[in-house]
C-alpha cells in the first residue's frame, strides 16, 4: 500500500478498537452509568448536609448530658463532696446510656427489619426522625428526676435505630450505580459532614449554654438539638427525592440489554422527553416562537384536523406484555414503513432482519388506488414511481386544478 493508504488503513482500524472497547464484551455485561463526579451529586450533598445537622444534634446532646446530670432536680449531687458528685455523676452518664444501646441495638436489627417489610423503607425513615426529634426536643422541659432521663434517653435511641438502616443500604446501592468507577469516593463524601458536625456541634452548644449553665439555657439547647435533628430529616427527605428521579434509578428498572441499548445511543430520560415533546408542540401552536407553523386555532375545523394528525402519528402498538417479542417488533415495522425516513428503516432491518417490512412503493401505489388517480394494477415499479411523480409535478407547475375526486390537491395546501 502507498504510505498514505496504509496510514489511513492503520487509523481506521484503531478507532474500531476504541470504539470496542468502550463497549461490553459480552450482553451480560451492559455499559455502567459514567455521570458527573460524586462532588456534583444533588443526592450526596444532601446528604452531608444531613449529617452535619444529625451530628452537631447528638454530639450537642453527649456534651450537655453530664452537665444536665449535675443539676439538683436528678439527684446525683452530694454537697457534702464535690468528689462524690463527679462519681454520680459519672456514673449515671454511664448508667443512662444502657437503654439508649439497648434500643438501638434491638430497633436496628429485628425492629426495623419487622417495620420495614410492613411501611418500607422510607416510612421507617419517617417515624425514626420522628420519634427522636420529639424525645430530644422535650428533654429538657419534661424531665425532673432520672429515670425520666433514661426513658427518653431510651426512646431516642429506638429512633435512631430505626432511622439508620433505613438510610445506609439505599445510599450504597446508589453509589454502586450512579458512581461505579468513583464508589470510595461518594461513600467518603457525605461522612465529611459527620466530621463537621463533630466538631461544629460542641462549640455551638457549649456557646448557648453559657458559662453559668443555667437550666434555662440548657432547655433551649436541647430544643434546638431536635430541630438540627428534624432539618438533617428534611434533608435525608430531599436526597431520597434526588435517588428517585436519577437516570440511573430508572434504568435500574430495566433489563441489562436495555440499559446497554440507551447508553449507546445516548437517550435521555423518559419523563424528559415527554415534557421535550409537549413544549415543542406549544412552540409549534404558540405565535411568536421559531418554531411556529402558521396555523389558525380559531377554526374548529383546524383544531379537529390538528388533533386527529398528532392521534394519528403515533399509531397505538401491541402490548409488549400481551404478545410475542416478533409481533410487538412487526407493529413497529408497518408503523416505519408508512412514517420511518430511509435511515431509519435501513437501521431497523438491519437489527431486525426476520420482520417484514412492506414496501414504500406498494404503500404508495394502495394509496393512490384509494384516491383514484390510478386504477387497480401491481405494484409500482421504481421506474413507474418515477414517472408518476414527473407527471404530477408538470400538471402541478402548468397550473391546472383539475384533480380526480376525492384526491387531495398536489401542492399539499388543505382548505379548512
Amino acid at each position: 500500500r502507498p504510505p498514505a493508504a496504509a496510514a489511513a488503513a492503520e487509523e481506521e482500524e484503531n478507532a474500531e478498537d476504541d470504539e470496542t472497547a468502550a463497549l461490553p464484551k459480552n450482553e451480560s455485561q451492559p455499559l455502567q452509568y459514567d455521570g458527573p463526579p460524586p462532588w456534583r451529586d444533588r443526592a450526596l450533598w444532601c446528604f452531608l448536609i444531613a449529617y452535619i445537622f444529625l451530628f452537631c444534634s447528638i454530639s450537642g446532646m453527649m456534651l450537655m448530658l453530664p452537665w444536665l446530670l449535675a443539676h439538683p432536680d436528678y439527684g446525683l449531687v452530694d454537697n457534702s463532696s464535690a468528689d462524690q458528685t463527679l462519681k454520680n455523676i459519672a456514673q449515671g452518664t454511664s448508667l443512662i446510656m444502657v437503654p439508649y444501646g439497648l434500643m438501638n441495638l434491638v430497633c436496628s436489627t429485628v425492629g426495623f427489619l419487622v417495620l420495614s417489610s410492613i411501611v418500607g423503607d422510607m416510612n421507617c425513615l419517617r417515624f425514626g426522625s420522628f420519634v427522636a426529634t420529639i424525645a430530644l426536643a422535650i428533654y429538657g422541659y419534661v424531665t425532673n428526676a432520672f429515670w425520666q432521663l433514661c426513658l427518653l434517653h431510651g426512646i431516642t435511641g429506638l429512633g435512631v435505630g430505626i432511622l439508620v438502616p433505613a438510610v445506609g443500604p439505599t445510599v450504597q446501592r446508589y453509589n454502586s450505580l450512579a458512581h461505579p468507577k468513583r464508589m470510595a469516593q461518594a461513600s467518603a463524601f457525605p461522612m465529611f459532614g459527620l466530621q463537621i458536625g463533630m466538631v461544629v456541634g460542641p462549640l455551638l452548644f457549649s456557646a448557648i449554654c453559657g458559662e453559668e449553665q443555667e437550666r434555662s439555657r440548657m432547655d433551649m439547647a436541647l430544643l434546638v438539638g431536635g430541630i438540627f435533628f428534624f432539618c438533617g430529616y428534611i434533608c435525608f427527605e430531599l436526597g431520597f427525592i434526588a435517588i428517585a428521579v436519577h437516570p440511573v434509578t430508572k434504568m435500574s428498572k430495566l433489563t441489562p440489554e436495555q440499559v446497554q441499548r440507551k447508553l449507546e445511543t445516548h437517550a435521555i430520560d423518559e419523563d424528559k422527553f415527554i415534557d421535550e415533546m409537549c413544549s415543542l408542540v406549544r412552540l409549534m401552536l404558540t405565535k411568536g416562537n421559531p418554531e411556529y407553523r402558521n396555523v389558525k386555532l380559531w377554526s374548529g375545523n383546524a383544531q379537529r384536523f390538528i388533533r386527529r394528525c398528532l392521534s394519528d402519528s403515533i399509531p397505538k402498538l401491541a402490548n409488549y406484555e400481551e404478545v410475542s417479542q416478533d409481533e410487538y417488533l412487526q407493529s413497529i415495522g408497518d408503523w416505519l414503513s408508512k412514517s420511518g425516513t430511509d435511515q431509519e428503516l435501513q437501521f431497523f432491518t438491519q437489527r431486525f432482519p426476520h420482520i417484514h417490512i412492506a414496501n414504500r412503493n406498494n404503500a404508495l401505489h394502495g394509496a393512490l388506488i384509494g384516491s383514484g388517480m390510478l386504477d387497480q394494477q401491481g405494484p409500482l415499479t421504481a421506474r413507474e414511481n418515477s414517472g408518476l411523480r414527473h407527471r404530477t409535478r408538470t400538471r402541478s407547475d402548468s397550473g391546472s386544478t383539475e384533480q380526480p375526486q376525492g384526491s387531495r390537491n398536489v401542492s399539499g395546501n388543505v382548505t379548512l
